[in-house]
Order: structure tokens, then sequence, then C-alpha cells
């Protein structure tokens, strides 16, 4: 099992809230791994736990039974046709783009991902 695990659900309310956890490692050969959990309710700033495994293995687990308890708790993941997509555009200053077009687009993909990551 590797990358993200992203799940949603809907309270009684109608409110969209969303659970991930992914695994992070310290480096590939040797120290800890980390659960990172984040947590919280669509549109919203989020809130990110960490639990220490001691092994990749031991993460794998950890990461497996969030996943069991998701899906007990009603999380799901959302379909493809439920889900949207944000474009942003601009004006290039030249047909292939300059330095500071790129690094521009480097700094719009950023923003973008760190603002929507950590919103669910």
């Amino acid at each position: 099992m590797s990358g993200i695990i992203r799940v949603y659900k809907r309270d009684d309310a109608g409110v969209l809230t969303f659970r991930e956890a992914w695994l992070e490692a310290e480096s590939e050969t040797e120290g800890d791994v980390f659960l990172v959990v984040n947590h919280g309710t669509v549109g919203h700033q989020s809130n990110t736990n960490e639990t220490t495994a001691e092994s990749m293995a031991a993460g794998e687990e950890l990461l497996k039974a969030f996943e069991v308890q998701c899906a007990e708790d009603g999380y799901e993941v959302i379909d493809l046709a439920d889900q949207f997509w944000v474009t942003a555009s601009w004006p290039l200053k030249t047909k292939d783009g300059t330095e500071r077009d790129h690094y521009l687009e480097h700094k719009a993909k950023d923003a973008l991902t760190t603002y929507f990551a950590w919103r669910g």
C-alpha cells in the first residue's frame, strides 16, 4: 500500500468532512516512519496529526487500520463525476514563455496546491 488515502463524509447537517492519511519516512533505508493524518471540514483549514511507526511495515499497518476505521465511520472516496477542476490561466510574455513566466507558473501551482491540499 502506498500513496494517499482520501475519503469524505457528509454529516447529518449536510456538511462535507474529510480524512486523509499518508506515510512519510526520514529516509528510504532507516529512520522513523510517520503516519500523517489530515482531517477537517472541506473548505476550512484542517488539523494534522502524526504517529510514529518503527518501520515501513508498521506504518503500512497503521495506514490500513486508518482505512478500515474510515470505512467503519462511513467515509468513502468521492466519485470522479462528483469532483471539480480548478483552472488558472494567464498570458505568457512569449509563445513558449519566459523564465519569469515559468517561475510564476511554479509559484501559482505551489500556492493553489498548498491552499486546497489543507482544506480537503
